[in-house]
């Protein structure tokens, strides 16, 4: 990622940080990460507003991803616990996340030490650190169109693969249309995950 700092104009010295994917793709999402601790949040808006207007006219979709998003806990949100699927075709489900539309988002590390705590129905081994606790995987990251739905792929030890669904609290929530729109989406992967065709 390339950081930049930004200084807003004003009486007094205010600025945020952005931080930009390195690399651009159009098969990917794009992330723009803005970070502040001196700026008021009138002077922050207004400048992510300008972002999304020049996004606007050049024809980018600007979407609000949630911090659990880019996480290594998935778990960040103690009210949202993501769904959880075990599944046995890796190469299958990145083929069904392609047919149901849904654009790679990267790489991101997980802490896999949580997981017990979602399902103990199935049984997962992970490398161990040299101080005895579970090092932290890569996991792919897709995540659909409209930014409703992640959906992160971890594999174990034993090649036994793993898909979190993690809905977009910040678009779905105290959205009905959009709410409804993030469970159809997931029923319809739900779905093609059960029955492949």
């Amino acid at each position: 990622m390339k950081r930049f700092l930004v200084e807003l104009k004003g009486d007094r010295y205010e600025w945020f940080e952005i931080a930009l994917d390195s690399t651009f793709h159009t098969e990917r999402s794009y992330h723009i990460i803005i970070s502040w601790l001196v700026a008021s949040a009138p002077k922050v808006e207004a400048q992510i507003q300008l972002l999304h207007r020049r996004c606007t006219q050049y024809g980018l979709k600007l979407l609000p991803f949630p911090e659990v998003a880019m996480s290594r806990n998935l778990l960040l949100n103690p009210f949202t616990v993501p769904l959880m699927i075990p599944i046995s075709d890796r190469d299958g489900i990145e083929a069904i996340l392609r047919q149901q539309r849904f654009v790679s988002d990267g790489i991101f590390m997980t802490e896999p030490s949580f997981l017990p705590c979602l399902d103990d129905t199935v049984e997962l081994e992970f490398p161990k650190s040299r101080v005895g606790g579970v090092k932290p995987i890569a996991g792919v990251q897709y995540v659909d169109p409209d930014g409703l739905l992640f959906v992160r792929v971890l594999e174990d030890s034993n090649g036994c693969s793993i898909l979190f669904g993690i809905v977009n609290n910040l678009l779905v929530c105290g959205n009905k249309c959009r709410f409804s729109e993030a469970q159809t989406i997931s029923k319809n992967l739900l779905d093609a995950i059960r029955s492949p065709t």
